[in-house]
């Protein structure tokens, strides 16, 4: 089991929430402005050595919309989160992806699975696909583990009926949250190097395959 945690994004929404929930099972190292600039390399290099894993949430937001351009320093903060792993000999490296990645309204009945093509809602969506295959490259060439996520709807109420589309399919509540987290974690080892799964709560009318291997199943 991984028990110290650096954690890029830590003031955000997810952030806050999971070293709340999980503060008293890990060490946690909560990195973020103004205090840690995570593409500032030889910073996060020094912040992250002596840690057996990387939990990377943060992101820089570009607008008032899923359609806007990007902001391009969350490209360089990828890299680094990656580069930094390889170079601090991290064991294990989590990244935060969203159910964007792949197109879900409307609705498809036919359950989104990780293994299939995925067609992005926006550019925030195509950009998370472009880190999750980034993780691949370097578990594939670098050894380090990696884990992609696609995160469901989180909101600090912990309600599944807010006004998104459908939203109440692809509820994430807090609980599951800390838990799916909590999986990879404590997983022994990630097959092959990499995983990608899909965390959404065990809602009526749940559209996301979330079957993984690192244990988690959702409430």
């Amino acid at each position: 089991m991984l028990h110290t945690i650096a954690v890029t994004g830590a003031k955000g929404r997810v952030g806050t929430l999971l070293i709340s929930l999980l503060q008293k099972k890990y060490i946690f190292t909560p990195l973020d402005l103004p205090d840690v600039d995570v593409t500032d390399y030889i910073v996060l290099q020094k912040k992250t050595r002596d840690h057996d894993a990387l939990i990377h949430l943060a992101f820089s937001p570009w607008g008032e919309t899923s359609t806007d351009t990007i902001d391009v320093s969350n490209f360089f903060m990828a890299h680094n989160i990656y580069r930094v792993a390889v170079e601090n000999k991290l064991k294990r490296v989590i990244i935060a992806s969203s159910i964007h990645a792949d197109q879900y309204l409307p609705v498809n009945e036919n359950i989104k699975r990780v293994n299939t093509l995925p067609w992005p809602s926006s550019e925030y969506g195509a950009f998370k696909v472009y880190v999750e295959t980034l993780g691949r490259y370097y578990a594939r060439q670098c050894g380090i583990e990696v884990v992609c996520i696609r995160l469901g709807g989180v909101n600090l109420e912990d309600r599944n009926d807010m006004p998104e589309p459908e939203y109440e399919r692809i509820y994430l509540s807090h609980t599951d949250l800390a838990n799916s987290i909590d999986s990879c974690l404590r997983a022994e080892k990630i097959p092959h190097h990499f995983e990608l799964f899909y965390a959404v709560s065990n809602n009526v009318g749940k559209i996301h395959d979330t079957s993984n291997h690192v244990g988690w199943v959702p409430k």
